[in-house]
């Protein structure tokens, strides 16, 4: 009786770490879920969020799309095709790989007042466009000044910034 007792302990211990697995399986971000992540994306997320901080769904998909060959070109799909907080990491993205296409294509998004949806540590609001590409608070992040994409980035020294 005891040995079918630990075998069914075993076997449940098993099934479960099975399962642990196929889960670390299914929310690995490939290039494609990455790029539709943030294509889908109405949330423009910072790094850290969350009551206990961890990052952000659209910072890691972020982060594998800056890790691949064509960086630059994915990050012009984003802008051309997300929506607006997608396009938003498509600037972030083009900052840190094309910067002259970046300051030809912020432009627009300095003087947009449409509110989206932006998560900051443990807090959800409505922020204006305007204010996540350019802020002139003092101590706030912006895209322009570089923060949010260097900071998106991880700290990684990018060997093929194009500025």
């Amino acid at each position: 009786m005891r040995n079918l007792v630990c075998l069914l302990i075993a076997a449940a211990v098993c099934a479960m770490a099975c399962r642990s697995h196929e889960m670390k399986k299914i929310v690995a971000l490939t290039p494609e879920t990455a790029r539709a992540t943030l294509l889908q994306t109405e949330v423009f997320a910072t790094t850290s969020v969350g009551f206990k901080p961890k990052t952000s769904d659209q910072v890691k998909a972020f982060r594998v799309i800056l890790a691949q060959p064509n960086a630059r070109d994915e990050f012009r799909i984003l802008l051309i095709n997300g929506k607006l907080a997608g396009r938003l990491y498509g600037l972030c993205g083009l900052y840190l790989t094309d910067r002259k296409t970046f300051d030809q294509s912020a432009k627009p998004y300095l003087a947009m007042k449409q509110p989206i949806g932006f998560m900051e540590a443990d807090t959800f609001r409505q922020e204006p466009v305007c204010n996540i590409v350019s802020n002139t608070r003092a101590g706030i992040s912006d895209i322009i000044s570089g923060e949010f994409p260097n900071d998106f980035a991880g700290g990684r020294k990018l060997a093929s910034l194009k500025n």
